[in-house]
């Protein structure tokens, strides 16, 4: 699969540690979604709809056949965040590109290996945080975060992951502008279902990998019981129009902070 990047200006936030940039990337890629017929989410009564058609077994037949493909393409903007050793180094070349799970975005990843000399990236997956927004019902899928993974791992090997970093005061002075150094190394860390994806991008492209962790995930033969209606959803753009109105079809709100807290310590 052809991908392609245009990169952005960076967006620095005062917030990031001087030795972290903050940056969208263009990702032109495809991939074979699947047509899985299930209830669209457009409020929150489809809401209620969908997690009975994924809680009931009656609803979904568990044997048949595989649903359609849906073949999806496009160019998609992902923001990331990248962080690099303050003095370098002969770890500095290693990245650990780090893919976060549901219901979150890359800003709850508390990085501390750039403290241990490694560089590492943070990006927001297709749907969440800063990256685009398509249609999560048939485009944010896990084929295409599969291949979003996949392609940005492909950059940061080629050294084409961005045309300037930040030069933020700090101990570490990179380039003003240009591409930085092609990484040597790549391990890939995923939390919960950014785990999911890394083990499905291993499976894939296991060359692109120096190595893997997979955290909040064990897979065995419970996985299937977990309810989603445990996660208390209503649909966004109704939760908040102001903060979640640049969402479509498809996209939820968790409702209660202490459900998450349930989700992590089971």
């Amino acid at each position: 699969m052809k991908t392609s990047f245009a990169f952005l200006l960076p967006c620095l936030s005062a917030a990031l540690d001087p030795r972290c940039s903050q940056f969208a990337i263009d990702v032109t890629t495809n991939a074979t979604n699947h047509a899985y017929g299930l209830t669209g989410i457009d409020n929150d009564i489809n809401i209620v709809s969908f997690v009975l058609d994924l809680s009931r077994w009656a609803t979904i037949n568990q044997t048949g056949p595989s649903p359609p493909n849906l073949p999806v393409s496009g160019t998609f903007r992902i923001d990331v965040q990248l962080c690099v050793p303050p003095r370098g180094g002969g770890r500095s070349n290693t990245l650990h590109l780090l893919t976060h799970g549901l219901l979150a975005d890359k800003q709850y990843w508390d990085v501390q290996e750039e403290q241990a000399g490694y560089s590492t990236l943070s990006y927001d997956r297709l749907g969440t945080g800063l990256s685009d927004k398509p249609n999560a019902s048939t485009v944010v899928q896990a084929p295409l975060q599969v291949e979003i993974l996949r392609a940005i791992t492909d950059t940061a090997l080629r050294g084409t992951l961005s045309p300037a970093v930040d030069r933020s005061p700090g101990s570490y002075s990179p380039p003003a502008s240009g591409p930085i150094q092609p990484f040597k190394h790549i391990v890939h860390i995923g939390h919960s279902y950014g785990s999911f994806i890394t083990s499905a991008f291993i499976g894939s492209y296991g060359e692109l990998s120096s190595a893997a962790i997979v955290t909040g995930y064990i897979p065995n033969s419970k996985m299937g019981l977990f309810s989603l209606a445990r996660f208390g959803l209503d649909y966004a753009p109704t939760n908040n129009p102001e903060l979640y109105g640049d969402r479509t079809s498809g996209y939820v709100h968790h409702l209660a902070i202490y459900q998450s807290a349930g989700d992590f310590a089971d």
